[in-house]
């Protein structure tokens, strides 16, 4: 368990940057990173195995970016609030398309979301899609305002 520590102590530092899993610590008194385990170890099981897959993969979808949307709104950070809504925009796009059966039947196609949905909220992806999108969305909005 000795060796393990060093990586809890890195893993729990890059934890720090996010207020809600600081909160969390401080009311279960449970460290950041075994939640985070405990949570992963949940959602793998559930979307691999496909138990409740379509709930966690909502969850995973709407629930953060919503709390992030909500929380450059409250900083007033119109560059965060451009990025969100536009994520939730394409997810509101996303979930009528799944809705309407086809995608449902595409084997592991759970686990093909969830990952997808992860690089867009954690990794680099939204940043690509906001700025691969937003002049075609201006443009749309710009002929709209035209008609009118």
């Amino acid at each position: 368990m000795d060796q393990l520590q060093p990586y809890l102590h890195q893993a729990n530092m890059r934890l720090s940057r996010f207020s809600l899993l600081v909160y969390l610590e401080q009311i279960t008194r449970i460290n950041k990173v075994y939640i985070c385990l405990v949570t992963y170890f949940f959602f793998s099981i559930s979307i691999f195995f496909e138990i409740f897959a379509p709930v966690s993969t909502g969850i995973l979808a709407f629930y953060y970016p919503v709390y992030a949307f909500l929380s450059a709104y409250g900083a007033d950070d119109l560059e965060e609030l451009k990025e969100w809504g536009l994520y939730l925009g394409l997810l509101g796009l996303w979930t009528i398309t799944e809705n309407r059966g086809v995608l449902g039947i595409i084997p592991f196609y759970f686990v093909l979301k969830s990952v997808l949905v992860g690089w867009l909220i954690f990794g680099k992806g939204m940043n690509q899609v906001s700025a691969s999108l937003r002049p075609h969305i201006y443009l749309l909005f710009r002929d709209q305002k035209k008609k009118q």
